[in-house]
This record gives C-alpha cells, structure tokens and sequence, in this order.
C-alpha cells in the first residue's frame, strides 16, 4: 500500500513508533503502536504476506511518517491522507474485479452544488448560478451506479462493524451507536456540504461553544466525561487542518447564531473562532435567515457527503437528536442535492456572512 514518498529508514519507524506508543502521544489523531521491522516490511514491500493487512498498523505507520516528515521541516503535502489510505484499504477486497474503465458515477444534482472554495478575494462571487441545470435534471441509474450504491451499504455495514477499531476506539463509551458510523466516514470524504438549522457544525465549533452544548444535551455528566466530548469534537476537527483536506461548505442558520441560551462570552469566542476557519481556503461558509431556510429545508441537521474513493456514490447524512440516517439511493441524493443549492443560492454570500459574524461579534463585545 503506497503511503508516502522519500527514504526513511525502517530503524527510525520502529524507533519513533515505540516512543509514540510509551507517550501515548497522538498524531493527527491517530494512537500509535510498536511497529517492528517485520511489519513495516509486510506493510511497505511484501507481496506475498501470509496475514491480511491490519489497518491500525496502516494507521501507526502513516502517523509515525507524518511526524518524522514534520519533525523534519518537510512538506507533509507530499504524504497519502489518511481518509485516502482508508478508502483504499476498504476498496482492496473491489480492486481486483473492477473494470478498468469504469468510470465515477456522480449526482448531478450535487455536482451542480457549490464546489469550488471562492478565493479571499472572490468571497462575493454570486452563488446563485450554481442552480442552473438543476431544474428538470433527472437522475441516473445505470449499471455503475448501481454497483457504487451497493459499494456505499457494504461500507456503512463494514464501519458499523469496526466499532472497536476506529480511530475514535477509545472514546467508544462516549460516542452513540447511531453516530459512530458517521465519526468513520468522515475522514473519507472529499467534499462535505453542511446545513446546521439550530447549532454551529460539529467541525467549527469553538472549545467552549462544544462544551456548551454537551452540557445542554447531559446536564447530568461530569467533568472528565465533558473534557473527553470536547476532546473528541477537537480530534475530529482536525480533518480540516490536514493535508489534502475535504471542501467543507457550511450553510449555518443565523437562529444558531443568536441562540439566547449560548452564554455572550461562548458566542463571542464561536463567532471568532468561525471567522478564523474561513481563513482557510477549503473552507467556506454562508449565513442563512431562518424564514427562508424553514421554506427549503425545515428537517435537522444534514451534510451531503462526497468521497474520495470512487467506487463509492454520493450519499446524505440526516442527524436527528438521538437517531441518523444514511440516504444513498439516486433520488433521495438528488433531492436533499437541489434543496442545498437553493439554501446556498438564497443565503448570504460568503463575505456578506462574514460581514455578518464581525457585526454580532462586535454587539457581543
């Protein structure tokens, strides 16, 4: 499995992963393990290896080059994600039955959907041609399209399984069923669209903003587990922040912003903390009113999910307060597809959200 270029030699993988794992320091979020000079043979060069690949070893090892490439002053640019590794590691078993030619079936409605992250200086390119050819677009359903479907229930079934093996294994007694599968397939996917009706989204939230809300949602729950939620919500955050990282496109309702139960410190440090993100150029964000997004889409929170591996089809996640679904299938795509594009065009454009989040924040100081 090919995980990074450049030399590094097996002794200073075995050195560096042994210390990682006596720290139980964390890189990027992944836990390390021990990697012997056996392993990294077996996962780097062996053909002919007796045992099937393990992907915490998988992960150990493209921790331990991404903290030795950064140690290094390298460019880390240079290393696999680890969302592509995943996807890789999952699409193995397919590979070898795929045709070659087979190409990526994609909805069209989502491609119609915001792609391409604005430019600081183009942060007031009108959104609203982004609509054109939605109306009247029917969806596919070809052979492809079926095989990927079928690709994308195989995979929800694969990570609801691997529960005790995910990067997020050892917050596992804090995080429900129902969402655990998502905290999965997050770090595949290369292009996330976001509506958040009555909260920040999970991937923007400030520190206290998570701390917060957790303690909204289980008054009951003490210090150290309020610490491990937050410490999670910051874990997962770094998906933004990695090389290669996912467009991430949040339409926030502005009801999320002006939630009187938010204490004014924790909403000044949230509309900071929003701010900043948007400095980074995968990330783009627009401030809807509350009137017109109840008219499009009055359900809860819901993200449209784009992977990085092909052999997988555009899929939608539904957040309810203690339950989510998955929706995979053409049509259901297609019409949570054409309800974002109406919330993008008929929301602020970005630099006007942003003119929005400085105006509250400066009522807030």
């Amino acid at each position: 499995m090919d995980i990074a270029g450049g030399d590094v030699s097996y002794d200073a993988i075995e050195r560096v992963s042994g210390e990682l794992e006596r720290s139980r320091e964390r890189v990027a979020g992944v836990p390390v393990e021990r990697l012997p000079s056996s392993s990294i043979y077996d996962l780097l060069v062996n053909p002919h290896r007796s045992k099937p690949l393990q992907w915490r070893r998988i992960a150990s090892l493209w921790a331990v080059l991404y903290k030795i490439t950064l140690d290094e002053g390298q460019d880390v640019g240079r290393l696999k994600t680890l969302g592509e590794l995943r996807s890789r590691f999952d699409g193995l078993s397919r590979e070898s039955v795929r045709p070659a030619s087979e190409e990526r079936e994609r909805s069209p409605d989502l491609d119609a959907l915001p792609s391409r992250v604005p430019s600081p200086s183009a942060r007031d390119t009108d959104t609203r041609h982004d609509l054109a050819g939605l109306e009247g677009m029917a969806t596919t359903d070809t052979r492809d399209g079926k095989a990927r479907r079928t690709a994308t229930r195989q995979l929800l079934v694969t990570v609801k399984e691997r529960r005790a093996t995910d990067w997020w294994r050892e917050y596992g007694d804090i995080v429900p069923d129902w969402f655990g599968p998502y905290l999965s397939l997050e770090p595949m996917l290369e292009r996330l669209w976001v509506y958040a009706p009555r909260r920040i989204p999970g991937l923007l939230q400030s520190p206290a903003y998570a701390r917060h809300v957790a303690a909204e949602d289980l008054p009951s729950i003490g210090a150290a587990e309020l610490d491990r939620r937050v410490e999670l919500r910051r874990l997962r955050q770094q998906v933004l922040r990695r090389p290669e990282p996912p467009t991430y496109w949040a339409v926030i309702n502005k009801r999320a912003l002006l939630d009187p139960a938010v204490p004014p410190a924790v909403r000044r440090e949230q509309c900071e903390h929003l701010i900043a993100m948007v400095g980074y150029k995968n990330v783009v964000l627009q401030v809807v009113d509350p009137e017109t997004a109840d008219r499009i889409l009055p359900s809860g929170p819901t993200t449209l999910m784009r992977f990085a591996e092909s052999s997988y089809a555009d899929a939608v996640y539904l957040e309810q307060r203690e339950h989510a679904l998955f929706l995979y299938e053409a049509d259901d795509v297609a019409y949570f597809a054409r309800c974002h594009a109406l919330l993008s065009a008929d929301a602020q454009e970005p630099t006007e959200s942003i003119k929005t989040l400085l105006a509250l924040l400066e009522r807030l100081r």
